[in-house]
């Protein structure tokens, strides 16, 4: 089957996105104190100096906090025009080397080999799945029809569409996706999931506490201050720390130092032939995807689904009552915890998109191949050591609670 078969070309109109994505723009003041005095009824983010020395990794002793001024005068939702910095960095060096963090808690479980959204798909066979369809097939209450989206449903989610995250042309981005995962799409706090996610152009990461985004290289923390966040930017308690970060990628990471890769000339044994090797640490990541609980049998009054730029989400539509609702889909493999109607609906159904959104309406397509290919659904999982984890973790997290 065309998963291509429901792209659409520029010139779409509509009458914008849904308000899952919007954002308020207002100003507001950072207020980062080391004292706890206030006046009754006012409310700051109070932290202790020993406590900013944690959260900064900070190894100098003599440390001052003294710039406590200009930082409560910040406004933390300022968001300049959007302007592209070259990073020599992260462009001119001849091959990657990739090192764990000293620092990091101790792993029992093996986590090197936990499948990221691009090894998922190299599980994909053709032939394995045409044999799948055709058991599907046989099933006499199966409805193989494509159903034919509403040309005003369609366009409401294409409008906007040219605001499309700039993708830097650098090296690291565009030949080693296997490290970087590609550049930066949007990112923020998924509260279905209580993790902070960054949606890359080979998939995505998620990670626990907001100040672990500081031990990604700092060209992609600088990033970060700029690109456009979900409709959930940061945890309530973490807006002080966000206000922080943004206010040290202003002031170039004066005080607050992101993970700086470094790049080093090492000479071939054999032929003498210098290379230069850039040298990156791998980000502080959550060791397992966290995979939401998703709605079922919206297969039952399917209406479509829809890459949105806007979002960075799949959208799929369907009738509840009288309204129409709508979920939200952040990361492909969210889509492995659907229904076995569910995902064969989605699989007969293509998802639309743009054109120059082919790539990451794609991964949504190819995953529910694959979970048709593997019989993958909410009830059941393929074998993978990665779940196995992820149910040990849970276990874990549910002991501490």
């Amino acid at each position: 089957m065309n998963d291509s078969v429901n792209e659409e070309s520029r010139g779409a109109e509509g009458k914008g996105e849904s308000s899952d994505a919007q954002n308020v723009q207002r100003a507001e003041k950072l207020i980062l104190r080391l004292d706890t005095y206030r006046e009754e009824g006012e409310h700051f983010h109070t932290y202790t100096l020993e406590a900013i020395k944690e959260m900064m990794r900070m190894v100098n002793p003599d440390f001052k906090f003294d710039f406590e001024e200009e930082l409560n005068a910040f406004d933390i939702n300022q968001q300049p025009e959007y302007e592209y910095r070259y990073v020599e960095e992260a462009d001119m060096y001849d091959r990657v080397e990739v090192e764990d963090w000293t620092d990091d808690e101790s792993v029992s479980e093996d986590t090197s080999q936990l499948p990221t959204l691009m090894e998922f798909f190299t599980e994909e066979n053709r032939d394995e799945l045409r044999r799948k369809v055709a058991e599907i097939l046989k099933d006499v209450n199966f409805d193989g029809t494509p159903k034919d989206m509403e040309k005003e449903e369609k366009k409401k989610w294409f409008k906007d569409s040219h605001k499309r995250k700039f993708k830097r042309p650098l090296k690291y981005y565009q030949r080693d996706r296997s490290v970087s995962l590609g550049d930066i799409i949007s990112w923020g706090f998924l509260p279905q999931v209580n993790a902070y996610a960054i949606r890359r152009e080979c998939g995505v990461q998620y990670f626990e506490k907001l100040n672990d985004i500081m031990s990604f290289p700092w060209w992609d923390v600088d990033e970060l201050s700029k690109v456009r966040t979900l409709g959930y930017p940061v945890r309530k308690n973490d807006v002080a720390i966000w206000g922080l970060i943004k206010f040290q990628a202003l002031k170039d990471f004066k005080h607050w130092k992101p993970h700086y890769p470094k790049r080093i000339t090492r000479a071939d044994p054999v032929t003498g032939v210098e290379e230069t090797i850039l040298n990156v640490k791998k980000p502080r990541t959550m060791k397992t995807i966290p995979v939401p609980s998703m709605e079922q049998e919206f297969y039952k009054g399917f209406i479509g689904w829809v890459y949105s730029c806007i979002t960075t989400k799949a959208v799929i539509t369907y009738p509840a009552g009288s309204e129409l609702r709508e979920i939200y889909i952040y990361d492909p493999m969210w889509l492995v915890n659907c229904s076995t109607e569910d995902i064969e609906c989605l699989f007969i159904n293509k998802i639309h998109y743009q054109a120059e959104d082919r790539e990451q309406a794609m991964q949504f397509q190819r995953v529910t191949t694959l979970c048709i290919q593997k019989s993958i659904n909410s009830e059941s999982k393929w074998k993978s050591s990665w779940w196995s984890l992820d149910e040990k973790m849970k276990r874990k997290a549910e002991r501490e609670r």
